[in-house]
């Protein structure tokens, strides 16, 4: 699944897959990167910082795999809001440590909060009404990082191999394909001009 035949023949493919075999087979020894020098930490600096870890612990054996906590995003009241993949989004109060579990819609890998109504938005098209706990759901628009530009328009990383984007105005989804075989958009941003940007999650692009 990690390999897109159009980039590579089947001659050439034989010729990996022996490497591949040699190298990192059933039989191969183990390879392992070896740190020779430890970094320079400064630590008058480090006596300074504080690190702070807020946990949201899911029921267990609620869900088949370990849920995945993955991004975060502020609301306008200072709350911190992350896609819990295989779980749920979880609003986490940073002023008392107090956790909020939105379940029962999956979690998603991105996250974006709408500042102008409060709504958070997670992968694949969801959005969330934090008041009535009701989620809306775009079937087939994908979805991976979100982001939102000057315009409040939402756009969407799809893995599937093209980039989505939600128009306010209209209320609809709009999609294009990626002209890069195996691009499968991931991390995005939108920039002060409203370029989008993403990364090409198997072709080390952007």
């Amino acid at each position: 699944s990690m390999m897109d035949e159009a980039l590579i023949p089947p001659e050439d493919r034989d010729i990996l897959i022996e490497y591949l075999n040699d190298n990192f087979g059933y039989d191969a020894p183990s390879r392992l990167v070896e740190l020779n020098n430890e970094p320079e930490l400064d630590l008058k600096a480090l006596e300074k910082a504080q690190f702070v870890e807020y946990r949201y612990k899911e029921p267990a054996d609620e869900h088949p795999v370990w849920p995945w906590p993955h991004r975060v995003d502020f609301d306008n009241d200072g709350n911190v809001w992350l896609s819990y993949v295989g779980c749920c989004v979880v609003r986490f109060d940073p002023r008392t440590g107090d956790s909020t579990p939105f379940t029962g819609h999956g979690g998603g890998y991105g996250i974006a909060v709408d500042h102008s109504d409060g709504t958070v938005w997670f992968s694949p098209a969801n959005r969330l009404d934090p008041e009535t706990g009701l989620v809306d759901n775009w079937i087939g628009a994908g979805g991976g990082s979100l982001a939102f530009d000057s315009k409040a328009n939402l756009w969407m990383a799809g893995f599937f191999g093209g980039i989505t984007k939600w128009d306010r105005k209209t209320n609809s989804i709009m999609r294009w394909d990626v002209p890069v075989v195996r691009s499968r958009p991931y991390g995005m941003i939108v920039d002060f001009t409203d370029k989008v940007w993403f990364a090409d999650y198997h072709t080390s692009g952007l």
